[in-house]
């Protein structure tokens, strides 16, 4: 399988600081891709003024050595270095191409970026180097692969005292002249520009019922007949000295807890159904709510003063505030029924033995282990039939 093709732009400063490009191991930044080397118009016309207008004397003899390796290799039927083919393009990007992506004619990076944008409209995969941050966050955000160079590759370029202050003097001439903010929103990926998919709503017709009906079954009215159907260990005496089956025992619950119990429960079921309509509404909106975070950023060389923001949001939209968002709604507590057995701590309300399963059951030594049952294994069951056993305990401490 070939690989893939991959066009390489450069800005200025790779060929004034770092080793030329013939002289790198793109094997080793590409190991994965071919290669073609794409000189921009602006480059060539940059090096050639500083040929002669460069801020030091090594700086100029660069761009003067830089421009002759390039006049030879134009000189060549196919132009290639080191078996890479080389393009020189001769022709600036067009005016709609500065005006589409808001870039700016005056401005070297900028007409760089113009350049490749242009190049890259023709289906060409491409590729800037460069290590300078500001052209590096420029070029993000417009969708442009970028690539530094390692420091290993830098071309020592010590200057002295009266070069260090012709540098700064230019810098500080450079930022007078462009001494302004660029301000650009952005949204949380750097781009200008978001793509929001919104599903299918979900169908809610049948939600509330049906859930509300699970609710009902899960959670049933009580009766006092079936509630004292079931037998609990309550009398500690009787069940060391007699069979369960002789057992006898009065109603614990009275009338009066179970309707009391009903009555919570039917408030319990109205509660919930408000409930679940507030749960379906919050649902709602949350399926419809777009949370967008917008960042201004700027991209110019001062800070921004006085600025004002103006967004406009087309029909359609509901702009909401923080405190305006609905919080999901918290779930009723179902009611209790107080075990009438509460000196029986040890237990679990629903840990219960019915009267059928057994014929008879002794527990030995219970009696004085009530107040503190440290040995729960002192438990014997004669004559069994086919049957479980399942006890739980709370041990105190």
């Amino acid at each position: 399988m070939s690989k893939k093709v991959i066009s390489v732009f450069f800005d200025t400063n790779i060929f004034l600081h770092f080793k030329f490009i013939s002289e790198i191991n793109w094997n080793e930044i590409f190991p994965e891709s071919d290669i073609n080397y794409v000189i921009a118009p602006c480059i060539v016309k940059e090096l050639d003024e500083l040929k002669y207008k460069g801020i030091t004397k090594k700086q100029r003899g660069r761009a003067k050595n830089i421009l002759e390796r390039f006049y030879k290799i134009s000189e060549q039927d196919k132009c290639k270095i080191d078996n890479r083919n080389i393009e020189f393009i001769s022709i600036e990007p067009s005016r709609e191409v500065f005006e589409d992506y808001k870039l700016s004619e005056t401005n070297v990076d900028d007409r760089l970026l113009a350049s490749i944008v242009e190049f890259r409209s023709n289906s060409f995969n491409v590729c800037l180097i460069t290590n300078d941050l500001g052209l590096i966050l420029k070029a993000k955000n417009l969708g442009i692969d970028v690539k530094r160079l390692n420091e290993e590759y830098r071309i020592e370029n010590e200057l002295d005292e009266h070069e260090k202050v012709i540098v700064q003097l230019q810098k500080e001439n450079l930022e007078m002249k462009e001494k302004k903010p660029n301000l650009k929103l952005i949204f949380n990926d750097e781009k200008d520009f978001i793509e929001c998919n919104f599903n299918k709503p979900t169908n809610f017709s049948n939600y509330i019922d049906d859930y509300l009906r699970r609710i009902k079954d899960a959670y049933q009215p009580k009766t006092l007949e079936k509630e004292n159907k079931i037998f609990p260990i309550s009398k500690i005496n009787q069940l060391l000295t007699t069979p369960i089956s002789k057992l006898s025992f009065s109603p614990e619950y009275k009338k009066e807890e179970i309707d009391i119990y009903n009555r919570k429960l039917h408030q319990f079921y109205t509660e919930y159904e408000k409930y679940l309509n507030k749960y379906v509404s919050y649902l709602k909106l949350k399926e419809t709510v777009l949370n967008l975070q917008i960042y201004l950023f700027n991209f110019g060389n001062v800070a921004g003063n006085n600025i004002r923001i103006k967004l406009h949001f087309p029909d359609g939209f509901e702009i909401l505030e923080e405190n305006e968002m609905m919080n999901q709604p918290k779930k009723p507590e179902p009611p209790e029924l107080r075990s009438p057995y509460s000196f029986l701590d040890f237990f679990s309300t629903k840990d219960l033995i019915n009267t059928h399963m057994f014929n008879s059951l002794r527990i030995q030594n219970l009696a004085n282990q009530l107040n503190n049952p440290v040995n729960i294994s002192d438990l014997s069951i004669k004559r069994p039939t086919v049957m479980m056993l399942v006890l739980k305990f709370k041990l105190s401490s």
